[in-house]
């Protein structure tokens, strides 16, 4: 007979089923985006995040001058200080004394449960982090287009790429931030159509354009604040503020966004290499290594379209056709997530996108609180398993990167 699973030996259990090299694992088996698209990245911790320098002005001391003539100025360098702060993600997996008790006696038993709702937990954070990826920060998932009235849906809402059935959401008001709903549940998610239909009515005095964030990511009154990572949206602004640095001031601050109104193309793609040539200086055949096209699989189909004409064709081409992460234009790779909006592309060289973590950050148990991988709650029956990560996503060339806003989508 197996030995009782007791407290101690349910901690150890815990943190043998989920080694730190397992869980990084577990992360980029679910999420490619990350995995290609943001890697591990250095940077100095100072104060409260991290630092590094930007170069705003360099020193171009030097000029052909004639003979005898003064030597040219040295010039002056001006560097200014980008501050990144983490952001911090929890993860909560409980464990009642029941199910315990229950499996006392067969630890393979126990293990196998907790480890089905445990790895869920893990994918569903490395999902939701992939989705951070393309925002800006704001935590906001989406808002409602148009009154969604007093009913349980379906709601129409401006994209549903970010919500899941079984969510959390808090309703908040875009006027006077009024908390209309709190844990309101998501019971069904049209992606097609754009609806959300949840479990309970949606509050009266919800309106068009107000905000759906994730429950408990925001304070129980007030503005909402950003709390999520700094995603694509917020990194690769034209203008404003990024990570206490004015892009009017620095122009390699500065990504390119274009207004396409039509379906991404390979003009667009190629208006795109050309202005990142132009401002980085490398020449169009560099632009292979790092770079590649980042989209919604929407816009990869119609990529997928103008490539099929002429490798499938083609003398010993071979070619999934049913495969759109073979797609390449100019061997510029194109990479797709569902939780890219489908009106937008992203493409640049991916080696400036990078994912900081503080010493000790990376997603991993808790055991800083009491000792222990598993937390008894006081005066319950009720043991926790607390996931945590301090991170933060960060792009320390802007103007190497183009977005396309407001590209054509196709119909479904």
């Amino acid at each position: 007979m197996s030995n009782p699973i007791t407290s101690a030996t349910l901690g150890e259990l815990v943190k043998r089923l989920y080694s730190p090299e397992e869980i990084q694992m577990l992360i980029q088996l679910s999420s490619e985006v990350l995995a290609r698209c943001c890697k591990r990245g250095n940077a100095a911790l100072g104060g409260s995040g991290f630092i590094f320098p930007v170069r705003s002005r360099s020193a171009h001391g030097h000029a052909y001058i004639a003979e005898g003539a003064d030597l040219p100025d040295p010039g002056q360098t001006q560097v200014l200080q980008a501050i990144v702060l983490p952001a911090l993600n929890y993860g909560v997996v409980k464990i009642t004394g029941l199910a315990r008790a229950i499996t006392s006696n067969n630890a393979a038993a126990f293990a196998q449960a907790f480890e089905e709702q445990t790895t869920h937990t893990l994918e569903s954070m490395a999902w939701y982090d992939e989705a951070a990826f393309f925002r800006d920060g704001s935590g906001v998932l989406t808002q409602f287009n148009g009154n969604p009235g007093a009913t349980v849906g379906p709601h129409t809402v401006d994209d549903t790429a970010h919500l899941r059935p079984g969510m959390k959401l808090d309703l908040i008001d875009i006027a006077d931030f009024t908390r209309h709903n709190a844990d309101i549940v998501i019971q069904d998610v049209d992606w097609i159509n754009r609806t959300v239909t949840f479990e309970t009515a949606v509050a009266s005095a919800a309106d068009d354009n107000d905000y759906l964030f994730i429950a408990g990511s925001q304070d129980a009154t007030g503005a909402p604040v950003v709390r999520e990572p700094l995603g694509l949206e917020a990194s690769l602004a034209a203008t404003g503020v990024y990570l206490g640095i004015d892009r009017g001031v620095v122009r390699e601050w500065q990504a390119r966004r274009l207004t396409a109104s039509t379906y991404l193309n390979e003009e667009l793609i190629q208006r795109g290499r050309v202005f990142i040539t132009q401002i980085t200086g490398v020449p169009l055949s560099g632009i292979t290594s790092s770079y590649a096209l980042l989209t919604h699989p929407n816009q990869a189909e119609i990529l997928f379209k103008l490539v099929i004409p002429r490798v499938q064709y083609s003398m010993g081409a071979s070619f999934d056709l049913l495969n759109t992460s073979e797609v390449k234009l100019g061997n510029i790779p194109v990479i797709t997530s569902p939780n890219c909006s489908s009106s937008k592309a992203y493409l640049g060289d991916w080696k400036y996108s990078q994912h900081l973590y503080v010493p000790g950050g990376e997603l991993k148990i808790d055991e800083e609180h009491n000792g222990s991988a598993l937390k008894w709650v006081a005066n319950k029956d009720v043991g926790l398993v607390y996931w945590r990560a301090y991170h933060q996503f960060v792009v320390k060339k802007p103007n190497a990167f183009v977005v396309y806003d407001s590209l054509s989508e196709l119909d479904r």
